[in-house]
């Protein structure tokens, strides 16, 4: 009996109805699917394409190898009567690397498309490759990964703002790392995968956890609040700077543009953003 899933690739008919079939030529009806897992209603699956130069895609939603490339936010179920004849031994099966990449990019993904709830269901259950920078879940708490050399060396994560953190803002979500809550986790423990941050950017916080004086020495991109103000260093100049500046319940993108002379002020570092995210915030503002 011919089996399905466990994330080999296989042959198929495209599932769709006989009018739309007949849109496609005959030739291209049939394509890989790279197979998770078999359900009641058929397998399912992602739609892979051999396009690959000739697309440019969102590399967060794909898996992409040498000749082709599998969409990820395309789950697809696949009748079993759509599967053409090779056998499930001559099946091409993804390699522990590759099926973490994919579980990694599914959790991320998950936030945006829907999934079938038996897809989580099932790659919950595998071991993960966990990289530094991972925030992971464990015994129902967040943790980002710090130094993966022995164990699993990590901070705590709070998924929301959080006062004394350090803030990181990433795929349109808030972590706030607490430097103060280091946790060692067991190599072999079972973790979930939640997203993944810079490492270099929480790095860089441990080693200037620092008091300066005015705005002139903080970095671009440093995120302070003062008294109810939370505030973002946008743009250094020799006698101002400009910031980004809001309650610390406002969205980013609701904060005022204000240009300040560079003195002593009070405050407490929280975090950074990136220049990218930057460069979102205040294109429109800037004109």
């Amino acid at each position: 009996m011919k089996t399905y899933g466990d994330f080999t690739y296989h042959w198929a008919e495209m599932p769709l109805s006989k009018e739309e079939l007949e849109t496609i030529p005959y030739s291209h009806r049939v394509r890989p699917y790279l197979c998770i897992l078999e359900t009641k209603d058929g397998v399912l699956g992602f739609p892979s394409s051999t396009k690959v130069d000739k697309i440019n895609y969102f590399e967060n939603k794909v898996l992409r190898r040498k000749k082709d490339v599998t969409h990820l936010h395309k789950p697809t179920i696949i009748p079993y009567k759509n599967f053409t004849g090779e056998k499930p031994d001559q099946a091409r099966k993804l390699s522990i690397t590759e099926r973490t990449e994919v579980i990694k990019k599914l959790y991320t993904l998950q936030r945006y498309y829907d999934y079938p709830e038996e897809l989580f269901d099932y790659i919950d259950k595998f071991d993960l490759f966990v990289d530094v920078g991972d925030v992971i879940i464990y015994n129902g708490n967040q943790y980002i990964v710090a130094n993966t050399n022995d164990d699993y060396m990590c901070f705590r994560v709070y998924p929301y703002a959080r006062n004394g953190c350090y803030l990181e803002e990433t795929d349109g979500l808030v972590y706030s790392i607490d430097y103060t809550e280091r946790t060692v986790i067991k190599k072999d423990a079972h973790v979930k995968f939640s997203g993944h941050l810079q490492i270099g950017n929480y790095n860089n916080y441990q080693q200037n956890d620092i008091n300066y004086d005015n705005f002139s020495e903080l970095p671009v991109g440093s995120i302070i609040t003062m008294g109810n103000k939370r505030i973002i260093i946008v743009r250094k100049e020799e006698k101002r700077t400009f910031i980004l500046e809001g309650d610390t319940h406002t969205q980013y993108t609701d904060f005022e543009l204000k240009c300040v002379q560079n003195r002593n002020y009070r405050y407490t570092i929280n975090g950074t953003l990136s220049e990218e995210r930057i460069m979102k915030l205040t294109q429109r503002k800037m004109n």
